[in-house]
């Protein structure tokens, strides 16, 4: 018998961290306007991707947070912001912290 250990994947979310906690099946209303969130949103939105939203206090990043997809588009604004819609889908727990890109 031939068996084989797979090591666990881990995948990279874009990591949105704001002075809430979303949970798991709660709707989200959020206003966009930061060119780096900015980019992020339409990134999830063309690639079909979720996001992950993580408490941040104003000092510590929480590493405990729950991934959030983008229901819809509510209205997009002349310079770029958007309201946008999402729910919360689940809990997720970040192992590390990719900071090669603003998001």
């Amino acid at each position: 018998m031939n068996t084989e250990i797979k090591e666990d994947v881990y995948p990279l979310i874009p990591l949105f961290p704001l002075g809430l906690v979303l949970l798991p099946y709660m709707e989200l209303p959020l206003h966009i306007f930061e060119v780096r969130y900015k980019t992020m949103t339409n990134q999830c939105i063309e690639d079909g991707q979720d996001f992950g939203i993580v408490f941040f206090d104003g000092t510590v990043i929480q590493k405990i947070g729950c991934t959030a997809k983008i229901q819809s588009v509510v209205r997009r604004y002349d310079d770029g912001r958007m309201d946008i819609l999402t729910r919360g889908k689940r809990r997720f727990v970040t192992k590390d912290m990719d900071e090669s890109r603003p998001f």
